[in-house]
């Protein structure tokens, strides 16, 4: 009795939550369409006011210039080629001939140049700006197109990781035609070159994106987010579905197809239907205990290190992800070829020096509060098991609970004391890095480090073996001055409709759902 009535409570939430979408099943034909749990999208600008979810959702629509393969190397995308010279000071890139917007018109030079030339405006809004404007690394001096197709770029120093900078997932550099904006300049929608084309979007409610018909696949073989994408389906449509019970019913009865990275235990709980499978792999996404070091209190680097003290870290990955993740305190994740035997160096369980850097730092009692959500179960997981084991060791630890929306505000406001985090997917270690570093004046979520920022300066022009000395060293500094304590890299758990065909997992966590099909018998 129980059960029945959960679902018809959670048939009657879903049908009151998209009723467009109650309509259309009903219909005697309805465009075939792959419907995917989501939270909420901030932006659907490329880069500016970006979340999680608006890059889920982005993959997508827009193409960079270049992307990173499932292995994490670097391969054209919207280009056909690239050419660096030996300085590694000018970049070039020949744009794919077959190339067209979603309004049909073919991409040309100049519209690359158009685009950077909004990027690179200090008022653009666009979250990775330092990463072009020489605040952190080489300053592009100018973006030229040589010819219809070729378009090339001029850096004021060598840069070993500009292709890296361009395949940013979090901040895509898109190709996207002027129509994107009105002519006051104000953001309309991306019209762009990806697989599918934004269609429609219903604030708080769903994304609606719809088959570019006119694209053309590459021809080199899918990996990661390179090679051959074909959209086998009509549309997409991602689902703002906030509430875990009803994510799990509407997986259960079908009203959705997909949702990414699923707490363990909830993934577990949805095994037994034989409507769904669950797909693991392993994560490169960090879960992690930002501190804020701006803090009145926890700007004293004593107190951040007492906490480093009091915590077992293996705790964390134990309980949060069921065993199938391992601590890792580096900001490098565990599987990449960068993190090194230094960077298995961990913060030491010892209450005791805990309580001796308490004493010595005249801590009297103060009130430190961790900031987390219950949306997001491994968060809310992992500021209890902080809580306990910092109430054990003396602190006076309150946890404050809101919704996600509201945590996503205060992470990038630097509205925090504590807050129990994940860094989605960075794929190289210069990137993991680059998120967790920059101007407190600007972005106050970031350490402002001057010696690590001169270290990571110095890695974006190294190579090699010293380059890996550089962010060993980096990962020392973090290890002292305690800006975030490092949980476990995240497992991913994709639980997937048993319709689905051709849907695979990968370490960029990201779900990809060209080369996907429908199996209309299932």
């Amino acid at each position: 009795m129980r059960t029945l009535i959960f679902f018809a409570a959670t048939a009657l939430l879903l049908s009151l939550w998209w009723p467009e979408q109650a309509a259309q099943n009903n219909t005697a034909e309805q465009a075939t369409e792959i419907r995917i749990s989501s939270g909420v999208m901030r932006s659907s600008n490329p880069g500016v006011n970006r979340s999680s979810f608006s890059d889920d959702v982005l993959i997508h629509v827009v193409e960079p210039l270049v992307v990173h393969r499932g292995d994490l190397s670097i391969a054209p995308m919207a280009a056909s080629r690239y050419d660096i010279s030996e300085d590694l000071k000018t970049y070039s890139f020949t744009l794919r001939d077959d190339l067209r917007f979603h309004n049909g018109e073919p991409v040309l030079a100049a519209h690359v140049k158009m685009n950077w030339e909004k990027i690179l405006d200090p008022s653009s809004g666009f979250q990775c700006l330092p990463f072009y404007n020489g605040k952190m690394g080489a300053k592009i001096l100018s973006v030229e197109a040589i010819d219809e197709q070729t378009i090339e770029f001029q850096l004021d120093r060598p840069s070993n990781v500009f292709l890296e900078k361009l395949a940013y997932i979090q901040c895509p550099v898109a190709v996207l035609h002027p129509d994107s904006w009105d002519e006051t300049g104000r953001w309309l929608k991306p019209i762009a070159t990806g697989p599918f084309k934004f269609s429609e979007w219903k604030k708080g409610r769903y994304v609606l994106l719809k088959k570019f018909d006119a694209y053309q696949p590459r021809t080199d073989t899918p990996s990661g987010l390179a090679g051959k994408k074909v959209a086998e389906v009509d549309q997409l449509r991602f689902m703002v579905i906030t509430d875990l019970m009803a994510t799990k019913a509407a997986l259960i009865s079908g009203q959705v197809d997909l949702s990414g990275s699923m707490a363990p235990i909830t993934a577990l709980e949805l095994r037994s239907s034989k409507r769904l499978s669950t797909l693991d792999h392993p994560g490169l996404s960090r879960r992690t205990l930002l501190m804020q070091t701006d803090d009145p209190l926890l700007s004293d680097v004593r107190i951040r290190q007492a906490l480093s003290h009091a915590l077992e870290m293996k705790t964390f990955a134990d309980v949060s992800s069921l065993g199938l993740a391992k601590h890792n305190p580096s900001t490098i994740p565990l599987s990449s070829k960068n993190h090194t035997d230094a960077h298995a160096i961990a913060y030491e369980y010892n209450l005791e020096k805990t309580k001796a850097l308490l004493q010595e730092a005249g801590y009297q009692g103060e009130e430190i509060v961790i900031k987390t959500t219950r949306e997001e179960q491994a968060y809310f997981d992992n500021a209890m098991i902080a809580e306990a084991m910092f109430k054990k060791a003396g602190f006076n630890i309150k946890i404050e609970v809101m919704e996600l929306a509201t945590l996503l505000g205060n992470y990038f406001e630097g509205n925090y004391q504590l807050m129990s985090f994940e860094y989605s997917p960075r794929l190289s270690a210069f990137m993991n890095y680059h998120t967790l570093m920059g101007d407190k004046k600007q972005t106050p979520n970031r350490w402002d480090d001057k010696l690590a920022k001169d270290l990571l300066l110095q890695a974006a022009m190294a190579t090699g073996s010293q380059q890996q000395i550089l962010f060993d060293q980096i990962h020392q500094r973090m290890m002292q001055e305690v800006p975030v304590i490092n949980l476990y890299n995240a497992p991913i758990i994709d639980v997937v409709s048993n319709r689905l065909e051709g849907y695979t997992t990968w370490s960029g966590v990201k779900p990809r759902l060209w080369n996907v099909s429908i199996n209309e018998k299932i």
